[in-house]
C-alpha cells in the first residue's frame, strides 16, 4: 500500500532542496570555492536520492515491474503516470521506450 504520508514527505524535501540551490547556491563559485562545490553537489545528491525512492515507492506499490537501472525505475513511473491519467497503455505512451527497458518488462506492460 502507497504511504502516502512518506511520498509527501519526500517530495516536499525535494522541493526544499530546490529551493535551497536557487536561493543560496553560488553557480559563480563553484569552480574556485569547495564549500560551494560540495553544498551544490550534496543537496543535488539527496534530492535525487529522495527521488529514486519516491520512484521506487510507488513503482513497487503499483507492480509496475523489477527495473534494473535508474533510468529503467522513471521510465516505468513515467510511462504508468502518463497512461494512467490518459487510459492508455505503456507501449501507447512510449512507443520507443523498449530500448531502455529490458524486454522481459516492456512486453509485461505492452
Amino acid at each position: 500500500m502507497t504511504d502516502e504520508a512518506l511520498l509527501a514527505k519526500k517530495l516536499a524535501f525535494i522541493e526544499t532542496c530546490v529551493r535551497e540551490l536557487r536561493s543560496l547556491a553560488r553557480i559563480d563559485l563553484l569552480e574556485h570555492d569547495v564549500r560551494e562545490a560540495r553544498f551544490v553537489e550534496h543537496t543535488l545528491q539527496l534530492a535525487i536520492q529522495a527521488a529514486l525512492d519516491v520512484a521506487s515507492h510507488v513503482v513497487s506499490d503499483r507492480r509496475l515491474g523489477e527495473p534494473e537501472t535508474n533510468q529503467q525505475l522513471f521510465v516505468l513511473l513515467a510511462a504508468w503516470a502518463v497512461g494512467f491519467a490518459a487510459g492508455r497503455t505503456t507501449k501507447q505512451v512510449f512507443p520507443r521506450a523498449a530500448p531502455s527497458l529490458p524486454a522481459r518488462l516492456y512486453l509485461a506492460y505492452t
